[in-house]
């Protein structure tokens, strides 16, 4: 079969050139998910209400910037993310570590000084999947994030190199304590909380990213941040919350932050 030549404008670096056939979610990834007893590679669509094993991918970038989305973030995100039951590394360094503080459904680390995580990746590759849902539709228009020409904006020329993370955004990063994980993700999805500020989140397996966004989005979800808190927190949840966000939950830690606490998790 003939390979297909397609020519356009780079989603990100916004040059003409070839373009690469892009995945919303990292191909690698896919080969980790799947119902018990299934050899399919399965992802929640919530804009179908089903779960779907279909690899959404589309022409958006250029090799390079493929290249670039694999070593910033996907390639160490792939690797020390959920491969197989038993085979978790972000989570058994966490689960190792000592926490600084105990949240309401588990323990907060710092990101910066845990051995065995690399915040970089891990932001990087939130960041490019959110940045992804909002530069393309995907092949359905409620998977397109909207969030203002500005922020997605920045959220480019972050990915990009050329800028730095955006300064009314923060992204909250939750790691699964389970030991037997629900293998399949989900796409992106989200939108405006009470006309104030955004709230996004996509889910893969074991690991739960949420992107808060506005100049007005509670403070404490600043502090919390994986980005901008001094300590560039992670979390490790020891209450599974499968593909949805626990949204009461979430909702107490934002407004409470988290409390010190000498208590460790179990390995």
């Amino acid at each position: 079969m003939i390979r297909q030549t397609i020519v356009g404008v780079c989603a990100l670096c916004t040059c003409v050139k070839e373009l690469c056939e892009s995945h919303f979610l990292p191909r690698a990834m896919y080969k980790n998910m799947k119902l018990p007893g299934d050899t399919s590679q399965i992802v929640l669509d919530r804009t179908k209400s089903r779960i779907d094993n279909r690899q959404v991918k589309t022409h958006l970038l250029c090799a390079l910037c493929e290249d670039r989305f694999s070593k910033n973030g996907e390639r160490w995100v792939v690797g020390h993310g959920f491969r197989t039951p038993g085979s978790f590394a972000l989570q058994t360094a966490l689960k190792i570590a000592h926490p600084l503080a105990e949240t309401d459904d588990g323990w907060a680390f710092s990101g910066r000084t845990t051995p065995g995580v690399e915040m970089e990746p891990l932001v990087y590759f939130g960041a490019s999947v959110f940045w992804r849902a909002t530069a393309h539709d995907w092949g359905c228009a409620a998977h397109r994030l909207a969030f203002g020409s500005r922020y997605q904006e920045e959220f480019r020329q972050y990915l990009l190199g050329t800028g730095a993370f955006p300064s009314n955004a923060a992204l909250l990063i939750d790691v699964s304590d389970a030991t037997t994980l629900l293998e399949i993700a989900a796409f992106p999805f989200g939108g405006r909380v009470d006309g104030t500020y955004s709230r996004y989140e996509f889910h893969i397996p074991g690991v739960q990213f949420t992107l808060f966004l506005g100049q007005r989005m509670l403070e404490a979800a600043r502090r919390l941040c994986a980005v901008h808190s001094s300590e560039q927190w992670i979390f490790l949840s020891c209450n599974p919350r499968g593909l949805t966000l626990a949204s009461d939950m979430m909702a107490d830690r934002i407004q409470t932050g988290v409390s010190p606490k000498s208590e460790r998790p179990k390995a």
